[in-house]
């Protein structure tokens, strides 16, 4: 995969503690603004994929490039993939309404670059097998990984209540919505917070 420190993750993120998702009226990191505005202005093209463009402070890589493009002739613009129309739009180089795996398995077949395209697998020893969905971790209740031996059942079956023990959203409880078929895939869609009326 592409380094985690090659990253700006400029809103946050939900698996960084040290880089907390930042709400709409938030205050973003001072490092990473810096950062994000110096490939603002060296940008020659942007790809923004799968975003809604909505007013975040990110929005401006885009902007920038397409107005730089469309006003002074410099760089390349833009390109926006996905399905949902955004306050952009008007002014990018490319807009593709298309689904993005789609788009960059033709992408790499243009650039003759061989992608493999099996789809992924979670390999579970059988020993950390209990039941379909069921699997033993060695974590205790809070999220903490334990070393002494201890283990407890993760219940990943559908209508399983989970609780969320860190990051912005600590404490949600929720539920296991679907589960997959085939119990080697590793499809799970989980509902936080759990707005069912218990």
């Amino acid at each position: 995969g592409f380094p985690q420190h090659d990253l700006n993750e400029i809103h946050g993120s939900w698996f960084d503690p040290s880089n907390p998702v930042i709400p709409m009226s938030g205050e973003l990191r001072g490092d990473l603004y810096e950062w994000l505005r110096r490939e603002e202005e060296s940008a020659d093209l942007v790809i923004a994929m799968g975003t809604s463009l909505s007013g975040m402070n990110a929005d401006r890589m885009v902007r920038t490039a397409s107005e730089k493009y469309v006003e002074e002739g410099i760089g390349l613009g833009s390109v926006i993939i996905g399905f949902q129309m955004t306050k952009l739009d008007h002014i990018t180089t490319l807009r593709i309404y298309a689904r993005i795996d789609e788009v960059m398995l033709l992408l790499a077949i243009e650039l003759g670059i061989n992608v493999p395209i099996q789809r992924y697998r979670l390999e579970i020893p059988d020993e950390c097998k209990v039941e379909d969905h069921v699997y033993i971790v060695p974590y205790n209740e809070d999220g903490d990984l334990v070393e002494d031996g201890q283990s407890m059942h993760w219940d990943l079956r559908e209508g399983a209540k989970l609780r969320l023990t860190g990051g912005p959203g600590e404490g949600f409880t929720g539920k296991v919505l679907t589960s997959p078929y085939d119990p080697r895939s590793s499809a799970y869609t989980v509902q936080f917070p759990n707005v069912d009326k218990e």
